[in-house]
């Protein structure tokens, strides 16, 4: 059994998700994310990543 995740490493790679979330959408409309299928992706990843 894989060893449980203490709540500090928890928020600090949620705060590692928000800061790529934040770098990819920069000077991005929610269209331009739309329109980018890779921006699209890897901003859907880091949402279902950090839950």
């Amino acid at each position: 059994m894989r060893e449980a995740i203490k709540d500090s490493d928890r928020l600090r790679h949620i705060n590692e998700c928000i800061e790529h979330i934040h770098d990819y959408l920069k000077g991005k409309s929610f269209e331009d994310m739309k329109a980018n299928i890779m921006c699209y992706h890897a901003v859907v990843y880091n949402i279902n990543n950090y839950r």
